[in-house]
């Protein structure tokens, strides 16, 4: 699969329904293509500018609504004041 075309039209399609335990997924992303490759899944068809891979549904995860997305380590540490250490007694 190669990605071509515009970019509007590279997009990924999923698809189940409540009788199967297995979601299709349709894409002609070429980003979505190598992620799930990575993860090991092979294409049950593959087109010149598409490919499909069969999943189990239950490794589909969708985002929530409204949620943020994961914060950045860094967010907030400059606002944050040093420990107060304690110096040792001296004898």
């Amino acid at each position: 699969m190669t990605p071509t075309g515009p970019t509007e039209e590279r997009e990924t399609i999923i698809l189940w329904n409540e009788k199967d335990n297995t979601a299709t997924i349709w894409t002609a992303s070429g980003t979505i293509n190598r992620r799930l490759r990575k993860y090991g899944w092979v294409p049950t068809e593959e087109g010149e500018r598409h490919a499909v891979f069969t999943i189990p549904k239950d490794r589909v995860r969708l985002p929530r609504p409204g949620k943020p997305g994961p914060k950045s380590s860094t967010r907030g540490f400059a606002s944050r004041k040093p420990p107060i250490r304690k110096s040792k007694p001296t004898d």
